[in-house]
């Protein structure tokens, strides 16, 4: 990250170098930056993707199952 540092004159008032810093961090980027590492969603593991395919896979087994006792309608597609 990068550090930002404002320094005041004596005669500057405090709300003035509050604005002067504000737009340093602003056209620095830091706080967009800070945002998106906070939201980063972490790319799944290979056990995760495993289990996934295999909650895939279970689920199309009950629906087939399903379909072939007649308690939900064919919608497959005909090929």
């Amino acid at each position: 990250m990068i550090n930002i540092k404002v320094e005041g004159s004596q005669s500057e008032s405090n709300s003035n170098i509050l604005r002067r810093f504000s737009r340093r961090v602003r056209n620095a980027g830091i706080v967009e930056k800070a945002k998106s590492l906070k939201e980063r969603k972490r790319p799944p593991s290979d056990t995760q993707k495993k289990q996934e395919k295999l909650r895939r896979l279970r689920r199309l087994e009950e629906v087939d199952k399903m379909i072939k006792l007649g308690k939900l309608p064919d919608r497959r597609r005909r090929s």
